[in-house]
C-alpha cells in the first residue's frame, strides 16, 4: 500500500485565507483572549483602591511643614508716620546705635564690614555694609526694611519683625552711615514701604514660640489625657472585645473617643462614622447590623465612662 505523504505548509496560504476569510478567526482567537483579559486586568488594578479601603489612611504631621520658629514677645507694635522719620533726629541717632550693637554688631562688626565674632564659619557670610554690591533685597530704604521684616532664607539672616516700625527704620540710619555719603529717607521711601508692610498702622504681635517647645509644653499641659489616651489604646487592642474588630488604630481610636466623651457628644454612633477612618476606626463598624452595633457602642461607653 502506497504511503500517503504529508505536506505541511510552513507559510500561510493568504490566498486561500481570502478565499475563506473565516479562517482568520483561527488565527487571532487566542491574542484577542489574550488581550482582553490584559485590558481587564489592567482595570481591575486601577480601581479605586480608597473605595476598596485597601490603603491606610495616613495624616500628615503639620509640624514637618513648616519653618521653625523664633521665640519672640508679643505686644502692641506702634505704627509710625513720615513726620517722624522723615530726618534723623538724636532719639533715631541713639535707637539706632543701641540697636545696631544688640542685634547686629556681632555678626556684621562693629564697623559694618561683616567680620563680627559671630560670623566665622556662616556661609553665606554677613553682609559687608560697606560694599554696595550683591544686596539681596536692594541697599535702598526699602530693601533694607524689607530684609529687616522677613530675613534672607538659606542665611543666618533672621527676621526682624519684632521690632517698631520707627525703630527699623532707626536702624536703617545707623547701618547707612557704613556705605558713606548723605541718607535721606524720603516721602517716596516711606510710601513704598508702607505699601508693603502698613508701617503707618499699629497692631497686636502676637507671642511666638518654636514648635518643638510648644510641643513640649502641649504635652505637660495634657499629661493626664494622654495618660489615659495610653492606657484605653491598650485596653482597644484586646482582640477579645467586639470593640477591637471594628479599629484599625487603637491609639487615635482611644484618642477620639476621650474626645467624644469630653465633648458631650450624645450620638456616638453618627461621630464614629462621619470621622472613619481618621478616628483609628474601619468601615467594618458601618457594615455591621444594628444589633451588633448597639453591642459595640455599649461597650464603647462601659470603657470611657471612668
Amino acid at each position: 500500500m502506497e504511503k500517503r505523504k504529508f505536506e505541511f505548509e510552513v507559510e500561510i496560504n493568504f490566498k486561500e485565507v481570502f478565499r475563506n476569510p473565516a479562517r482568520w478567526f483561527g488565527y487571532v482567537f487566542i491574542y484577542i483572549v489574550l488581550i482582553i483579559l490584559a485590558l481587564g486586568l489592567i482595570f481591575h488594578n486601577q480601581l479605586d483602591y480608597m473605595f476598596k479601603n485597601e490603603v491606610a489612611y495616613n495624616e500628615i504631621d503639620s509640624t514637618r511643614v513648616f519653618t521653625e520658629l523664633v521665640a519672640k514677645k508679643g505686644g502692641m507694635v506702634e505704627g509710625v508716620k513720615f513726620e517722624e522719620v522723615s530726618s534723623l533726629t538724636p532719639e533715631l541717632e541713639k535707637k539706632g546705635a543701641e540697636l545696631y550693637k544688640s542685634t547686629c554688631a556681632s555678626c556684621h562688626g562693629e564697623d559694618g564690614k561683616g567680620k563680627g565674632v559671630a560670623s566665622a564659619g556662616l556661609n553665606p557670610p554677613p553682609r559687608n555694609f560697606t560694599s554696595k554690591d550683591n544686596w539681596k533685597n536692594g541697599n535702598n530704604p526699602s530693601g533694607m526694611y524689607t530684609t529687616l521684616q522677613q530675613g534672607i532664607s538659606g542665611s543666618a539672616m533672621v527676621a526682624y519683625d519684632y521690632i517698631p516700625p520707627k525703630d527699623r527704620i532707626a536702624l536703617i540710619y545707623f547701618i547707612s552711615k557704613f556705605a558713606g555719603g548723605k541718607f535721606e529717607f524720603t516721602q517716596a521711601d516711606y510710601d513704598e514701604i508702607n505699601s508693603q508692610f502698613k508701617i503707618d498702622e499699629s497692631r497686636i504681635e502676637p507671642s511666638q514660640i518654636p514648635i518643638q517647645i510648644a510641643k513640649v509644653k502641649i504635652i505637660e499641659d495634657n499629661k493626664d489625657f494622654i495618660n489615659k489616651t495610653i492606657e484605653l489604646s491598650k485596653t482597644l487592642s484586646n482582640d477579645k472585645l467586639l470593640t477591637n474588630k471594628v479599629i484599625q488604630n487603637p491609639e487615635k481610636a482611644a484618642n477620639f473617643l476621650l474626645k467624644v466623651k469630653q465633648q458631650n457628644i450624645t450620638n456616638l454612633s453618627e461621630a464614629i462614622i462621619a470621622n472613619i477612618p481618621r478616628n483609628g476606626f474601619s468601615y467594618t463598624f458601618v457594615n455591621y447590623n444594628q444589633e451588633i452595633k448597639s453591642s459595640i457602642l455599649t461597650e464603647i461607653k462601659e470603657l470611657i465612662k471612668n
